[in-house]
């Protein structure tokens, strides 16, 4: 019952994380095929990985795949460095 449980919770958080992308790719005129034609480290997926970390519980793992940004570590550390530079025009268009 508890894996169930916890299942169920998983896929509720993941449909508000795939609400929030939409609604960001929507802000940055992008289709969401966008993600996987683009490279790993592009501004824009950046500023969208950075934007659904401050703004939902979304897991690095989860941000790897659905964004095409590469594993966990990639983009613990890639979005890390653009929360150190981040673009002004793309974090203006996301907020």
């Amino acid at each position: 019952h508890g894996r169930r449980l916890a299942s169920e919770v998983r896929t509720a958080q993941e449909a508000i994380w795939q609400d929030e992308l939409a609604r960001l790719l929507r802000k940055l005129g992008r289709p969401a095929g966008d993600l996987g034609k683009a490279g790993k480290s592009v501004d824009w997926k950046l500023a969208l990985a950075a934007r659904l970390k401050a703004g939902t519980t979304a897991t690095n793992r989860w941000l790897g795949g659905t964004l095409c940004l590469g594993n966990l570590h990639e983009v613990s550390r890639k979005v890390a460095e653009w929360m150190r530079h981040p673009d002004p025009v793309l974090t203006r268009k996301l907020s």
